[in-house]
């Protein structure tokens, strides 16, 4: 019998979006170092009223959050291609 461990790294990128303080929406990443091509994102909104009365804003701070967890997820990518998998 064979006794084998594997183990997977994942990487959590949390990002809050807020409205004079208050929390309107979250992006959240994972990106699991085994498989960085397939990052899994999401979004969840905590207020809808600001939401529908910031949409403009939001979105443009939901594309500024996700294009800092893509370059994230870019560097993860190059530095496990790069052969340093413990590093990411």
């Amino acid at each position: 019998m064979a006794v084998i461990t594997k183990s997977n790294k994942n990487i959590e990128i949390t990002k809050n979006i807020e409205v004079d303080n208050v929390q309107v929406e979250q992006v959240k990443a994972v990106i699991n170092t085994s498989n960085p091509e397939n990052a899994n994102l999401t979004h969840y909104i905590s207020n809808q009223t600001l939401y529908k009365a910031n949409r403009t804003e939001i979105r443009a701070a939901e594309a500024e959050a996700e294009d800092e967890i893509y370059t994230e997820q870019d560097a993860i990518i190059a530095e496990l291609a790069g052969g340093n998998k413990d590093a990411a």
